[in-house]
């Protein structure tokens, strides 16, 4: 699952030089590939990870966590982490609408 990060991180830089050279069809090709990706990594988050965590953390261990993300979240700026991407996304509809054939 690490790996797939890594992937991601690479086909995001492939997206970003698809789309500074104005090169519809690789974007779209990394974006069909990293929307692969993503969706497959999420499946295995939700069905594999979270479950396994879910059986062998206790619940005192899990209340911690939650706590130590929200401070976490907090001190670096989560939500403003998220509005920014939630604009790119924008853009990036935006864009996909606009370019369609």
């Amino acid at each position: 699952m690490l790996r797939e990060h890594a992937q991601a991180r690479d086909l995001l830089k492939q997206m970003q030089y698809a789309a500074s050279l104005n090169n519809v069809a690789d974007l779209i090709s990394c974006v069909q590939g990293y929307a692969s990706l993503l969706k497959q990594h999420i499946f295995k988050e939700d069905n594999i990870l979270y479950a396994m965590a879910e059986r062998n953390i206790d619940e005192q261990a899990k209340l911690k966590l939650l706590t130590e993300y929200k401070n976490i979240e907090e001190i670096q700026d989560g939500h403003g982490k998220t509005v920014k991407f939630q604009n790119q996304l924008s853009k990036l509809q935006s864009y996909f609408e606009n370019h369609a054939s």
